[in-house]
């Protein structure tokens, strides 16, 4: 795999993230120098060697060592699993990342290999467009799932082409601004009830108005419906200027005051 300089680092997402919060500045640069690693490991993610080479790949001693797995133990901002002497270190945002940008990859060449063996005729009908997937779809279709394995870390591996289309079509059809999409993903996830029913993009997509409503707290303002009434005096009909039952009509009521 070609060897990418650099890869996204939210600030935001790094401070509002309370669990690791929580823990020590040493384990905060146990952890940002274990990602960094991760980044160039040869299965991009993750980081595997024994507890010895793991230490001198990040540069930490043995006492801040136990302390970052006594921290994640506790908080769960990694997954760490120990097969007899070995050792792997997971991000699951990055690794989840890179298995939506292997599949998008993925889909591009079907997409042009398929393109090159078609037939060339003069009657074929001009393709429609495909519709353009950035690279935001894909990222907030990693987050989604982020979010998902941090109340369920057995969920399934979902259809990344999948969700990523999904989200596209919330931001480019549904007109959804991507920072709404990501909100609305943090708080589901963290809501009692919706954590369980939003479990994939699809259904992120259909309750999405639904979310925002409860989300921002609005509710939409009811419909008023203005009854015509009809006056017990002249028989003529009138609207009221509100929902209350009124007898006769503004005329008859001026007439009535003098």
């Amino acid at each position: 795999m070609a060897k990418s300089p650099a890869f996204q680092f939210y600030p935001g997402d790094w401070l509002r993230s309370t669990d690791l919060q929580m823990c020590s500045m040493t384990t905060h640069g146990v952890w940002i120098n274990c990602l960094c690693h991760m980044w160039f490991s040869k299965t991009r993610g993750k980081l595997k060697g024994t507890t010895a080479e793991i230490m001198k790949i990040i540069g930490c001693t043995e006492p801040e060592w136990l302390e970052f797995l006594a921290a994640n133990k506790i908080h769960n901002f990694a997954t760490v699993t120990v097969r007899y002497k070995n050792v792997t270190v997971t991000n699951r945002r990055m690794q989840n990342e890179e298995k939506a940008r292997q599949g998008s990859r993925n889909r591009q060449k079907r997409y042009r290999d398929g393109q090159s063996n078609k037939k060339v005729t003069s009657l074929s009908p001009t393709p429609s467009p495909s519709p353009k997937i950035t690279s935001q779809d894909t990222t907030l279709a990693t987050l989604l799932f982020t979010e998902i394995q941090k109340n369920d870390p057995n969920a399934k591996q979902p259809n990344y082409d999948t969700w990523t289309y999904d989200i596209n079509k919330l931001h480019r059809i549904d007109k959804r601004s991507y920072e709404d999409i990501e909100a609305a993903i943090k708080w589901c996830q963290h809501d009692s009830f919706w954590c369980s029913n939003i479990l994939s993009a699809k259904k992120l997509r259909k309750q999405f108005p639904k979310l925002r409503l409860q989300r921002t707290g609005t509710k939409p303002k009811p419909d008023i419906q203005i009854v015509q009434h009809f006056c017990r005096k002249c028989d003529k009909g009138f609207y009221p200027k509100d929902r209350k039952i009124q007898r006769y009509c503004p005329d008859c009521r001026e007439k009535e005051s003098v």
